[in-house]
């Protein structure tokens, strides 16, 4: 009974194995791929430790060329994120905050009270409504003399406040009517710094509708990676050549593929210089923290990391992500 076990559990590892390998772009697979392959790994590990003085049978030579893949496939993906360039001419400090305000939040001191606790140098905020814009107007607008906001008392609000001079700002998304990244060219005593506010469309209708997930989570998924694919490409066009920064609630796991494709060209700053875990949502009253990472500060070009923070208070339904970089 034990051996018959045994060989199950070998034989699931290496269906599980070649399943998520094959589909490692997969927006289900390619997620399951990213939460389960270091535990296959171990597993599958430890049973081979087993067997090292034993005869080796088919199986177990199976599981380990696909250990052996899932620890290449591991590998090459944290080397492919090593930032081997060099940086230079780095002097003077920025510090970032992003929030997620949430839309139908009515307590909104405890977050004002956080941001002027962070006197942060450049803040964005998700969900901007226009009671968020008037609380702001009351208590920091003499603070950051420099802002860009675009108001809905829906979800689709955006706004950058910053203590240095916004250059310029653009809205851009898929549908010309619901903007969700905001491009402000910021001029760090007189060095430009690209700051984007970003804000990639949500997976909520999936899980309001648990009988469907599939087929809404897919249609986001498709959504989330088109805009993406749509921001980098605008960036690389009109912004060639500047520090950029990508900071606010990108809707996107850490297991999933869009994030691993994100990293490629992107580092985060959490992951470089944070401590702890990332999770930033849900922030809710029945589960006792939050369990995923929504919430980002990504950066690339001539640009040192410094710290990063998950803000663990907060009357929204996100934390808030800190950071400091030099440029």
């Amino acid at each position: 009974m034990k051996k018959a076990f045994h060989n199950f559990l070998v034989f699931m590892l290496i269906v599980a194995g070649i399943i998520f390998l094959i589909g490692r772009n997969h927006f289900i697979l390619g997620s399951l791929l990213g939460l389960s392959q270091v535990p296959i790994i171990i597993i599958g590990g430890w049973i081979l430790w087993r067997r090292r003085k034993k005869s080796f049978g088919k199986n177990h030579k199976t599981l380990l060329v696909i250990v052996g893949l899932l620890i290449f496939n591991w590998s090459y993906e944290h080397i492919r994120r090593i930032n081997l360039e060099s940086v230079s001419g780095t002097e003077k400090e920025v510090s970032i905050l992003t929030y997620n305000l949430y839309f139908k939040n009515k307590y909104h001191k405890q977050i004002i009270n956080e941001i002027k606790k962070t006197d942060a140098d450049i803040v964005v905020v998700q969900e901007l409504t226009s009671a968020w814009d008037k609380s702001f107007k009351n208590a920091i607008y003499g603070k950051y003399k420099h802002r860009k906001t675009y108001v809905n008392d829906g979800t689709l609000g955006l706004g950058i406040f910053s203590k240095y001079p916004i250059e310029s700002c653009e809205y851009i998304g898929t549908n010309p009517k619901f903007p969700i990244n905001q491009i402000g060219k910021i001029l760090v005593n007189g060095k430009a710094l690209v700051v984007v506010n970003s804000h990639l469309a949500s997976p909520a209708k999936a899980v309001e509708n648990p009988d469907n997930f599939l087929f809404h989570y897919k249609a986001n998924y498709q959504l989330r990676t088109k805009q993406w694919k749509q921001l980098e490409k605008y960036l690389n066009k009109g912004y060639k050549g500047i520090p950029q920064v990508i900071a606010g609630d990108m809707n996107t796991m850490k297991i999933e593929p869009l994030y691993r494709e994100i990293r490629y060209e992107w580092k985060d700053l959490f992951a470089k210089k944070g401590w702890g875990l990332s999770h930033t949502f849900p922030n809710v009253a029945k589960i006792p923290m939050p369990v995923l990472t929504l919430d980002y500060i990504l950066y690339r070009g001539n640009i040192k990391p410094i710290e990063s923070e998950i803000l663990k208070g907060s009357s929204s339904d996100h934390f808030a992500v800190f950071g400091k970089i030099k440029m």
